[in-house]
């Protein structure tokens, strides 16, 4: 774990906050294979999120950062 990553968040999911849409940078904390959940800890508001790993990943909705 700790892998940083950016995910794209749209209108749909953001409802209700305050966020606007566009890529967010979290660090990935942990991954529950049994529900197929990847959990996010964002920078923007310290909190952490769970994604869908294998849709974010097929979506296009999440990418891994490369930091040099």
């Amino acid at each position: 774990m700790g892998e940083m990553v950016e995910v794209l968040w749209n209108e749909k999911y953001l409802e209700g906050t305050s966020w606007k849409p566009g890529w967010y940078r979290g660090d990935i904390q942990s991954f529950d294979q049994d529900d197929n959940a990847i959990f996010i800890w964002y920078f923007k508001d310290r909190s952490v999120f769970s994604l869908d790993a294998c849709g974010s990943l097929v979506n296009g909705i999440i990418r891994r950062v490369n930091e040099s």
